[in-house]
């Protein structure tokens, strides 16, 4: 999103899984993945970066914190989040929403077919 015309190629990707800690200490944990993976804590804004993990949702919970906000406040408008999205739940209705993902990606300018899919072979 907004990246500089000379950023590497990168791969979007989501995944879904149950998680019992609280959503700030999972923020910790992914921030410090990054960080084991090579990202450094200050960067420019869309700058490229080794990894860069975002919590989407997080359940029903709605949360605005200085370092976290969950749903992600631009989700809705990025096709390289639905579409991954709309392949593991389709009907799924990010909170404060009233359309599923599939809607929402419908309705993005192009259909959000302004991403090439990389068709993976696992």
């Amino acid at each position: 999103m907004d990246c500089a015309p000379d950023t590497p190629d990168f791969i979007n990707a989501v995944i879904s899984f149950c998680c019992v800690i609280p959503a700030i200490s999972l923020l910790d944990l992914c921030q410090q993945i990054e960080v084991e993976f090579g990202r450094p804590r200050l960067h420019g804004y869309h700058q490229p970066r080794t990894l860069d993990l975002d919590i989407i949702t997080a359940g029903d919970l709605r949360i605005a914190e200085k370092r976290l906000v969950v749903p992600h406040p631009e989700a809705h408008r990025r096709a390289f989040v639905l579409r991954p999205l709309s392949e593991l739940d389709p009907d799924f209705v990010i909170p404060g929403h009233v359309v599923n993902i599939t809607a929402m990606l419908a309705g993005l300018p192009g259909n959000g077919g302004d991403v090439t899919l990389l068709e993976a072979g696992w």
